[in-house]
């Protein structure tokens, strides 16, 4: 689990950032509210690859422990303030 990888690799308190992208498994990894009490008590940011599931349920469980979504895209192509960017996944950060 996330807490066990954190000990084996003694991480430091604080993390600047998560990048997460599990094909799917990330819907079950953050239906468990211990893994979110963990990235909010040591992490300012979680970078998500989506992948066509319930994005929405991730976006209001991290906004319930009172996380702020800055990036919410949606497997397509988007134009973002760069310009146009297709998304083979979603990405939530």
């Amino acid at each position: 689990d996330l807490k066990t990888l954190l000990e084996v690799y003694d991480v430091p308190c604080e993390i600047d950032m998560v990048d997460i992208d599990i094909q799917t498994s990330e819907y079950v990894l953050f239906s468990d509210s211990s893994v979110l009490e963990l990235l909010t008590a040591r992490v300012r940011r979680v970078h998500i690859g989506t992948h066509g599931g319930n994005d929405e349920m991730i976006k209001h469980t991290f906004e319930a422990h009172g996380w702020r979504s800055v990036w919410d895209f949606a497997a397509s192509q988007i134009r973002t303030q760069l310009g146009p960017v297709e998304f083979g996944d979603g990405v939530q950060s």
